[in-house]
């Protein structure tokens, strides 16, 4: 029994949509060379929504008082030093893999597509794309807590400076898809075989 070909149309379509993946990490990466070449050569560098812990009492409905304990602010450092340039370089790197992992997974899917053959090595990049995002959503805003917290260490507050960061649950989203389309190639590399063995 002969398998039903991919429509024309359909193909073009995927293949429009992989060329724009394509086009897409190809411009993430020159925008990461830039940042990156930023990072180490200007001599003001601007960190933004660095957290604090600044704990302020608040009165509650009970009388007793409750306490915030972040707050952000923008910071302007003027000649940095070199671990602080390196952490922030190393920030927009990391920034970059959970947008070049969506876009290299978009041009796997495009291409597995395309040849209409699912193959358990496409599902097992998938799912090493999925470990690089995850990586990259847990390592960005480490750095950029650690950039943070030397930056204002090298201002009035010396070493009494606070170290924070904080991990968006909406972050984790991208991997944990990523995974979930990973197994579903695998399964469907294996249902392709089994249908191939009984023709």
């Amino acid at each position: 029994m002969e398998k039903p070909a991919l429509a024309s149309a359909d193909r073009r379509t995927v293949a429009v949509v992989t060329g724009l993946s394509a086009v897409a990490f190809a411009a993430t990466v020159i925008a990461v060379a830039i940042a990156v070449t930023q990072s180490l050569t200007l001599r003001v560098l601007s960190i933004d929504s660095a957290l604090l812990n600044d704990p302020a009492p608040f009165p509650s409905a009970s009388g007793e008082s409750v306490t915030a304990t972040v707050s952000s602010v923008d910071l302007s450092v003027t000649d940095a030093p070199a671990g602080l340039r390196a952490l922030i370089a190393g920030a927009a790197i990391t920034g970059a893999l959970l947008p070049l992992s969506v876009c290299a997974a978009l041009c796997f899917l495009g291409l597995t597509i395309i040849r209409e053959h699912f193959r358990r090595r496409a599902a097992f990049a998938l799912a090493t794309l999925a470990v690089i995002a995850f990586a990259g959503s847990i390592f960005t805003p480490l750095l950029n807590g650690m950039a943070a917290s030397e930056a204002l260490r090298l201002g009035p507050l010396g070493n009494s400076a606070p170290f924070a960061f904080t991990v968006g649950g909406d972050t984790l989203f991208v991997p944990a898809f990523l995974l979930a389309v990973a197994a579903l190639m695998m399964v469907g590399a294996r249902l392709q075989r089994e249908t191939e063995g009984l023709i």
